[in-house]
């Protein structure tokens, strides 16, 4: 999690704890960005402030590895706003999935796959 107090390299770290998270976005500090997953539930949660307001999104990921194609997992240090950080327990891990998208004339009659979701589920060493 990362608040806008912070600098990109001052993140928390919430490894197997529960906290309540404010996203109230009149107040401040305010969350800049949260990748947060619920092994547990198999839930995903990415938090990013965007333009004075909150993009939440809930990801099921038992659900997405049945109904979405998953091109591959990726381990990254560095992410679009959380930067490399000392205290991570690993890498940032994300399942990427992709997407059937309709018929396209130009790929014969092949159904092009598409990005569909970038899912945070973790840290990996």
């Amino acid at each position: 999690m990362w608040r806008s107090d912070n600098s990109p390299h001052e993140v928390e770290i919430f490894n197997g704890t529960r906290k309540e998270i404010d996203l109230d976005a009149s107040n401040n500090p305010f969350v800049v960005e949260g990748q947060l997953y619920d092994e547990e539930n198999g839930k995903s949660y990415s938090i990013k402030y965007m333009d004075g307001g909150y993009l939440l999104n809930v990801y099921n990921v038992k659900a997405l590895l049945e109904e979405k194609i998953r091109k591959e997992d990726i381990d990254i240090r560095e992410y679009q706003y959380i930067a490399a950080f000392d205290k991570a327990p690993g890498l940032l891990h994300f399942k990427e999935f992709w997407r059937e998208d309709e018929e396209d004339k130009q790929c014969l009659p092949f159904k092009p796959l598409c990005p569909a979701e970038f899912v945070f589920v973790g840290f990996s060493n």
